[in-house]
């Protein structure tokens, strides 16, 4: 006697979840229909053009590969690290002591003669 309730009791439940389900697929294919209607009227073709895709999207799928490209570089040793960045400080340094004589006289008036 229990069995056949307890069985009652699933076959309620699966008839339950068929009905939703089936509710649910009535109403994605009524929506499809309207898409489809609304699409093939020559009238909406605003709406058509609307659905490619953006200047913005192809922009940033096109940089895509280039940035995976700067994410797997392989890493450099460190002492590469130290030797660089000694020198670029030793460099800018230089930079400093040396200034460029015609950039130095750019700011100064002709003299009249």
């Amino acid at each position: 006697m229990q069995k056949n309730e307890s069985l009652l009791e699933k076959q309620k439940e699966t008839d339950k979840m068929i009905k939703t389900i089936l509710t649910r697929l009535d109403h994605l294919k009524n929506q499809l229909t309207n898409k489809q209607k609304e699409l093939s009227n020559p009238n909406n073709i605003e709406k058509t053009n609307n659905t490619r895709p953006s200047f913005a999207a192809v922009v940033t799928t096109t940089n895509i590969p280039r940035q995976m490209s700067l994410l797997h570089r392989p890493n450099p040793s460190p002492q590469s690290n130290k030797t660089n960045s000694k020198n670029l400080a030793f460099s800018s340094e230089q930079n400093l002591e040396q200034p460029n004589p015609s950039k130095a006289n750019e700011h100064k008036k002709p003299t009249a003669k």
